[in-house]
């Protein structure tokens, strides 16, 4: 977990960070750290239970000026962009994306179509969060970062090697143009593999 928020700039205090899969159990993590470095967090998660759990916990949180948590499909542009509205008004913007799509085989248990399915949407998901929070950033007069997390259970991974194969090529190829794209904006893409 160290070696991943290492990857962000130094000065996180009072930075507005969106936590996009906030509530899963490595989302969680990130979360209860980032607040306690002192970070504006906004929790996206798919589930209300689980939402309200992490900001329950975010509440003993002295070092953690302000937190707020919605459930989205992170799948529907029209989600991410109603989430995106709220951040806007609510803390003037994001500094910080964590892309965080964990994909773990007990939570997706199926077969065959359901799988991929569900690995295709966890894809699309981190497209659509990412383009629209990179339009935004590149208007903010401040550097941008954009951490896209790629997790794959080793379980999962084990049992269905190819599938896992192409969607690491996914997530690689579609991280490789984003990072061309953000080079001629005031963005840093940060790729990282748990």
């Amino acid at each position: 977990m160290k070696n991943l928020l290492a990857k962000l700039p130094e000065g996180i205090s009072g930075k507005t960070i969106l936590i996009a899969g906030g509530s899963n159990a490595t989302g969680q993590k990130i979360t209860l750290t980032l607040a306690q470095m002192g970070a504006k967090l906004f929790i996206l998660g798919e589930n209300q239970l689980e939402v309200d759990q992490v900001l329950n916990k975010l509440s003993s949180f002295n070092s953690c000026p302000r937190y707020y948590g919605m459930v989205a499909d992170p799948s529907s542009l029209e989600d991410i962009k109603i989430i995106l509205d709220v951040i806007d008004r609510q803390f003037r913007g994001v500094d910080i994306l964590i892309n965080n799509n964990m994909f773990t085989f007990p939570q997706h248990y199926g077969q065959g179509e359901n799988l991929r399915n569900s690995l295709l949407t966890k894809l699309k998901g981190q497209y659509y969060c990412t383009v629209e929070v990179l339009s935004r950033m590149e208007r903010q007069p401040e550097t941008g970062y954009i951490l896209n997390v790629n997790t794959i259970g080793n379980e999962f991974r084990n049992r269905y090697r190819e599938l896992c194969d192409h969607a690491r090529t996914a997530f690689r190829t579609f991280n490789a143009e984003l990072c061309k794209e953000a080079a001629n904006k005031n963005v840093k893409v940060i790729l990282s593999s748990l």
